[in-house]
C-alpha cells in the first residue's frame, strides 16, 4: 500500500560525493528502494527542505501525511505509516 523512495541531496548541496561512493554506501546500509537527486524545483515544492534528513509520509493523494526532520526512531515512522494508510480512502 505504499512505496519509499530516497531523495539524496549531495548534488544539490555540491558535496564531493561520487555516484560511485554513493552507491557503495546504499549497498552497504542494504538499502533496496530508489533513490534519487533532489533538484531545485523539488527543494522549493516539498518547503525550501534544508535540514537533512528530513522525511514526508505523502498518501496515495498526494498529500503529505506527515513531515520529520533528522533520525526518527522505527516504531514511530511504522505508528505513522499504519494510520496513514488507515485513514486514506483507497
Amino acid at each position: 500500500g505504499f512505496t519509499v523512495v530516497g531523495v539524496n541531496a549531495d548534488r544539490l548541496l555540491e558535496l564531493e560525493t561520487t555516484d560511485a561512493q554513493r552507491e557503495a554506501y546504499i549497498k552497504k546500509l542494504g538499502i533496496l528502494y530508489p533513490e534519487g537527486h533532489l533538484n531545485k524545483q523539488m527543494q522549493e515544492a516539498y518547503g525550501n527542505v534544508n535540514v537533512f534528513p528530513t522525511l514526508f509520509l505523502v498518501n496515495p493523494n498526494g498529500v503529505i501525511h506527515r513531515h520529520y526532520v533528522n533520525y526518527q526512531a522505527y516504531e514511530a515512522l511504522a505508528q505513522d505509516l499504519e494510520s496513514m494508510l488507515r485513514s486514506t480512502p483507497q
